[in-house]
């Protein structure tokens, strides 16, 4: 009887069973936990909790640089502060980071305070701008009807006025400059109606300017340019 047909069906199925084995060896990884796979995915642990900064530059109006202005933050009960130096920068650290909104408040003597609410992280910065405490500021609020108003925490005294029309090109009629005096004072707050100019007829580009000032608060002025077409006036 003819073996080799027999020995080849045996290598057969030893090559089977042989093949079979090594695809079933486990993998040295297979029985290992979720997290000892996730365990090489290391995060910053190490990030101190107070490392937030404020800084930047307290001003005056005039942008002129104020030496010695404390910038104080507050925040879960507590507070860092740091004082401007010569060139008006400061620098506080020490700063809780959270997701919170923290008051920075900025204040010198004579000058009145301001704040601002920030969310400050590693490198936040600001600038503040402190005005002079005792005060006097005029703002125009209306230009028909012209309307002044002291925003300063002083009374203005002796209040002027002026509209100014100039012509840039073409003519006018009827119509010419206006300007005044508001008797008595201005008191912190209060708003008043200056004087008007009046009818204008005419034809071309011209230039509107309202002005107000007073003895102790300086000159606030806004300005339209428009056309001039007989009694009406548009504006660009």
């Amino acid at each position: 009887m003819n073996s080799y047909p027999l020995i080849r069906k045996c290598l057969a199925i030893g090559f089977i069973f042989m093949f079979i084995g090594l695809t079933s060896i486990p993998s040295i990884n297979a029985y290992k936990s979720m997290s000892d796979h996730t365990t090489n995915t290391t995060y910053p642990l190490n990030i101190p909790f107070n490392n937030g900064t404020l800084s930047g530059h307290v001003t005056d109006s005039e942008e002129n640089p104020l030496n010695g202005a404390r910038v104080r933050v507050y925040f879960h009960d507590t507070y860092r502060e740091n004082y401007s130096d010569s060139t008006g920068y400061y620098h506080v650290t020490n700063i809780s980071i959270c997701y919170c909104i923290k008051n920075a408040t900025c204040s010198k003597q004579g000058y009145s305070p301001a704040w601002v609410n920030l969310t400050i992280g590693e490198n936040t910065s600001h600038d503040f701008v402190l005005t002079p405490s005792n005060m006097t500021e005029l703002v125009i609020t209306s230009l028909s009807p012209f309307t002044i108003k002291n925003v300063g925490n002083t009374t203005a005294l002796n209040v002027y006025w002026s509209i100014t029309v100039t012509v840039k090109r073409g003519f006018i009629f009827i119509g010419k400059s206006a300007s005044g005096v508001v008797l008595g004072p201005l008191e912190p707050g209060q708003e008043i109606i200056a004087g008007s100019i009046g009818l204008l007829l005419g034809f071309g580009d011209i230039e509107i300017t309202w002005a107000a000032w007073a003895d102790n608060a300086p000159m606030v002025s806004e300005k339209r340019n428009g056309r001039l077409i007989l009694f009406f006036f548009n504006a660009q």
